[in-house]
């Protein structure tokens, strides 16, 4: 082997390590993104009244030293305040799915921190928050508007909220079971597979 030659190889590792580096930043990236979309989805797909948690899905994206990178997609609670009552419940309802929301989300999870939620305290941001609620949903009630968001704010209060997840059912779909499988993975081990073709 000359001197030219070996002076190739390195530069090819070098380039090879470049690309690798920069692919895998574009895959976390575009892997943060599907995820941040599935929880959209899914709360589109909600029967429920989800407020403004679509807005309230956020994605930060951090290039690492060394090649790594990472994402985080989460709820701005500046937006979306009550956004873990929505994923996980609260009060007597805590767990328990709502009928036209995902039912087969696993229970096995790690809690939350001030897991279980209470049932919200019943006040007049309550009650404003099932007045707009009832106006952004086709609810056909025998009484005032004003009537059912009192009955629907006392309801919250006394039983707390079904569960509506959005989070849990996106981050299986991207990450498949135990977190090894699915797309998420399958897109990374492919990125540094290309990276060596």
């Amino acid at each position: 082997m000359t001197d030219s030659n070996i002076d190739g190889v390195v530069r090819d590792v070098r380039e090879t390590k470049q690309d690798l580096k920069q692919n895998v930043n574009k895959t976390t990236r575009r892997e943060g993104k599907h995820l941040a979309d599935e929880a959209e989805r899914y709360i589109s797909e909600d029967s429920g009244w989800t407020g403004r948690m679509r807005q309230a899905i956020s994605m930060d994206y951090d290039s690492l030293e060394r090649g790594r990178a990472t994402f985080t997609v989460y709820v701005d609670s500046s937006i979306s305040p009550y956004s873990e009552r929505v994923e996980f419940g609260s009060g007597g309802r805590t767990g328990q799915p709502w009928e036209g929301s995902v039912q087969n989300i696993d229970t096995d999870f790690s809690k939350p921190k001030n897991y279980p939620y209470d049932a919200p305290t019943f006040s007049n941001d309550l009650f404003l928050s099932m007045m707009a609620w009832i106006k952004t949903k086709p609810i056909q009630v025998d009484m005032t508007l004003e009537e059912a968001a009192l009955e629907y704010a006392r309801s919250i209060a006394n039983n707390g909220t079904f569960m509506h997840p959005f989070m849990r059912p996106a981050y299986e779909d991207r990450a498949g079971p135990n977190s090894r499988g699915g797309p998420l993975m399958y897109n990374i081990r492919r990125t540094v597979k290309d990276a060596f073709e």
